[in-house]
């Protein structure tokens, strides 16, 4: 699965009603996902993908829950995933 597939599972996970606390592996991945598409994003001058995932990455370190969180992190990994599409 690509870094962005990744992300978007995970979102998908979470926003069907899993917790943070119940899919450790998932968040955890999806963390580790979102720190190597900042830096390989970032890398190659696209800064504006570099910073999507970095807000997502923080997101996930975070990783309080709720639909507020969910939605926020659901938005990101969208238009990452739209900015990602568009090269």
């Amino acid at each position: 699965m690509d870094r962005v597939g990744v992300l978007v599972r995970a979102a998908a996970l979470l926003h069907e009603g899993a917790s943070p606390e119940m899919a450790p592996e998932v968040t955890a991945k999806a963390k580790d996902e979102a720190h190597r598409l900042a830096g390989l994003l970032g890398s190659f001058g696209f800064h504006e993908g570099s910073a999507i995932a970095a807000e997502i990455e923080e997101l996930l370190s975070q990783a309080p829950g709720g639909y507020e969180w969910i939605d926020r992190l659901g938005s990101k990994v969208i238009a990452l995933n739209t900015y990602m599409g568009a090269r």
